[in-house]
């Protein structure tokens, strides 16, 4: 929330839920678990020429199969989709925030392929 809030050329941010139709989701296949789930990520951020969806990892949770399920389900739905943006944020310490919006999701210490998070 503080980057967020810090950050310049926003016009407002969303947390959104974990849960409930209420809330923005998308859908995607866990293979490891045989079944369709939902994907609720944690932010909606709209600047004045894009809507990021973003959702934040930190530690293994960036390394785990969901998150790459999830990552590419999200890369999926944000294909076409003029004025969208978004993917896998995480905090790379005192470097700041960098995102993952690769079609196939990797994640490694090195943060190699993933972009510094700035809004425009």
């Amino acid at each position: 929330m503080n980057f967020l809030e810090s950050s310049k050329g926003i016009v407002w941010w969303y947390k959104n839920g974990d849960s409930g139709s209420e809330h923005f989701s998308i859908s995607y296949y866990n293979p490891d678990e045989n079944r369709e789930k939902l994907f609720y990520p944690d932010w909606i951020v709209q600047t004045k020429v894009t809507i990021h969806i973003l959702d934040t990892k930190s530690g293994i949770t960036a390394e785990n199969n969901d998150t790459k399920y999830k990552a590419e389900a999200l890369q999926a739905w944000l294909k076409g989709r003029k004025d969208f943006d978004g993917g896998i944020a995480v905090q790379d310490g005192p470097n700041g925030w960098k995102t993952n919006s690769n079609t196939k999701y990797f994640f490694s210490p090195s943060m190699k392929g993933w972009k510094t998070l700035e809004f425009k």
